[in-house]
């Protein structure tokens, strides 16, 4: 079955408007959140890991803050990538959302979620898509798997 991941990106002010699309087969879905140039290359750098530390998974997650704005309460862009096994098998974990202000008791209404089984290789695939998306050198990276 076939999976794509998408990242498109546009800048505003410093900030990175980062909208993600995942599609497995005829399942997909779609969102898109605000983050700062600073946690996309965190995230770039933990992508760069080998192996994977436990402590420091590769992880984003952007949405709608808290009233402290200490994290994120309705999330609509989560990704983590972690071990599945103890063979060097990583599993990709994409959530997307669109948000909701109509029903605060029901944020996540229109969401999907998706579980890929990825390798080193594709994490250096992404790293790399991930640094031209946030350098400008391209607006949108599509990450293909065939599983």
């Amino acid at each position: 079955m076939k999976s794509t991941l998408t990242f498109e990106s546009k800048e505003d002010e410093g900030a990175i408007e980062l909208r993600v699309r995942i599609s497995v087969g005829d399942f997909s879905g779609s969102g898109c959140a605000w983050f700062s140039r600073s946690q996309l290359e965190k995230f770039i750098a933990a992508l760069a890991q080998y192996p994977l530390s436990e402590g420091d998974l590769p992880r984003l997650s952007g949405g709608y803050w808290d009233a402290k704005e200490e994290k994120v309460a309705q999330e609509h862009v989560g990704i983590i990538i972690e071990p599945c096994s103890k063979l060097g098998a990583l599993r990709l974990s994409v959530f997307v959302a669109e948000p909701s202000t109509e029903n605060p008791e029901d944020p996540t209404r229109f969401s999907c979620s998706a579980r890929l089984s990825v390798n080193y290789s594709h994490l250096d695939d992404v790293s790399k898509g991930f640094s031209e998306l946030i350098s400008g050198d391209r607006d949108l990276y599509a990450f293909h798997l065939a599983e």
